[in-house]
């Protein structure tokens, strides 16, 4: 009920009282609240892979890698030198042991090339970086950068410590006219693998060892480097890979001008030949440009597909011709800086395409038929058991067969007043038994190396890598600014906005 006062016609007032039934308010239902939205993510679903991110793509360059430095050491062995001399020597026999004499000369003229594979394993490193640790779903890395580089130098410090320490005692043994000074420097950086950067002791302790040194440079700003090639579009990396080789064959092209030809049989080589040979500055467009041809493989990925037996058989058999044919056609230098890039992008553009359980080319008809079979047997063989388990273990064996060199040099200095090489013959009674040294010496160096890496060096790296702090790498800042984060249990890439 209500009350109200009002006016009326006489200027009054009245009370005017309403009467009403009583008003009935229903009780809403009341829906409880949603949980509070935490955070809002967003999946990145899988894609499917193509080019070299395909299940199987890197095993036939495992096995290659142990082929490519396989290849340095026989160089190192002087192979390639004593088979030359005992081909000409049987070519001179006449009759059919000139076809003997002819081969052994071939494979003399390859074997003595080895200083080139140097160029295809850098190339192979760069490549195999990109495709092993950046994601090609977010252009990221895979890891912190921290956990990167703790990866890198569990791997392979302790084998460039372990090689560098027993050359020390035959380094201070063979130079009494040193300075001490001298000397320290040089031991200092040799073992902390700084040694690529100085010319002048590069040669000092291990000699193969400046690879490595080449290779912790680039480790060293591939954390910023690797995800921005990932985050080019396919064109520019494909001009900045062809800008790659263009500056590998200025640097060889101004080093014939300034410093004219190269003495390959020279035993200590001058300083700017060791600048052009070993320097990071000068060797690291071809590790950039392995990088960059990764980009290109992702980017161009259907179109190399199909021409995969081109481009792996057509890559070795130009490899092939151009060690024949170096000899007064092809300085030295253009073959160590340059020439040999499109050929290794050619063999490893083919190789894991082959080596891609999806991506194998077929077969048609003619030429390309050929080319087809070739490429499954070599991609076979490189993929094999065998050759998986010598190519995880190449660099062992890369940076341990010169270590026993340099220590029967220094016996033979001590003994006869020369230096025990095995291209200083003659080291056996016949030019075969002369010829099968250096290659049964190889033999047991691969076998050593292969048991030293399987039940020495890996054991030791796994508990070092126990006893190490680990940097948790769920959260990993990228070079562009978003945190993306790996799910634990799915394997997908969790981006956080």
């Amino acid at each position: 009920m209500w009350s109200a006062r009002c006016w009326n016609n006489d200027i009054k007032f009245t009370t005017v009282t309403l009467h009403a039934p009583p008003l009935v308010v229903e009780q809403q239902k009341r829906t409880p609240l949603a949980p509070p939205v935490e955070q809002a993510v967003r999946t990145v679903e899988p894609a499917r892979p193509t080019g070299p991110d395909r299940t199987g793509a890197l095993s036939p360059t495992t096995g290659l890698r142990w082929v490519v430095l396989l290849w340095v050491a026989s160089m190192h062995t002087g192979i390639g030198a004593v088979a030359g001399s005992v081909g000409r020597e049987y070519t001179a026999r006449g009759g059919g042991w000139t076809i003997v004499g002819t081969v052994l000369d071939w494979l003399g003229s390859i074997a003595s090339l080895g200083f080139i594979a140097t160029s295809a394993f850098l190339v192979l490193a760069g490549y195999a970086l990109v495709v092993t640790n950046i994601d090609p779903r977010t252009s990221a890395l895979r890891k912190s950068p921290t956990d990167f580089w703790r990866s890198r130098l569990l791997r392979f410090f302790p084998l460039l410590l372990l090689t560098q320490l027993l050359r020390v005692p035959q380094l201070l043994l063979s130079s009494p006219d040193r300075g001490w000074l001298d000397l320290a420097g040089s031991i200092s950086v040799n073992l902390v693998g700084l040694q690529a950067w100085f010319p002048s002791w590069v040669w000092d302790l291990n000699d193969p060892s400046w690879t490595l040194g080449v290779l912790f440079s680039c480790w060293a700003a591939f954390p910023w480097i690797g995800p921005r090639i990932a985050r080019l579009s396919p064109r520019a990396a494909l001009g900045l890979l062809l800008a790659s080789l263009a500056c590998s064959l200025s640097i060889a092209f101004a080093f014939d001008v300034l410093h004219g030809p190269v003495d390959l049989n020279a035993h200590v080589p001058d300083f700017w030949r060791s600048f052009v040979h070993t320097h990071p500055l000068v060797r690291a467009p071809e590790v950039l440009s392995g990088m960059l041809l990764a980009r290109v493989h992702r980017g161009y990925a259907p179109q190399i597909a199909r021409h995969a037996p081109l481009l792996l058989t057509g890559g070795v058999v130009t490899l092939v011709l151009a060690c024949l044919g170096h000899n007064g056609v092809v300085p030295y230098i253009y073959l160590h800086n340059g020439v040999v890039l499109p050929i290794a992008w050619s063999i490893y553009l083919g190789l894991t395409e082959y080596g891609a359980a999806q991506g194998r080319a077929r077969a048609s008809h003619g030429a390309f038929s050929i080319a087809d079979h070739f490429g499954r047997g070599l991609a076979g063989w490189l993929g094999g058991p065998a050759m998986q388990r010598a190519g995880r273990a190449s660099f062992s064996f890369y940076l341990l067969h010169a270590v026993p060199i340099a220590g029967l040099i220094m016996a033979r200095n001590a003994a006869a007043g020369r230096p025990l090489t095995f291209r200083n013959g003659p080291l056996g009674p016949s030019p075969l038994v002369e010829l099968a040294l250096p290659i049964l010496y190889l033999l047991a160096a691969a076998a050593v190396s292969i048991r030293f890496h399987e039940q020495l060096l890996v054991p030791m790296t796994t508990r070092l890598d126990r006893w190490l702090p680990r940097r948790s790498a769920r959260r990993v800042p990228d070079v562009g600014g978003a945190e993306r984060r790996p799910a634990r249990t799915t394997g997908q890439v969790v981006a956080i906005a």
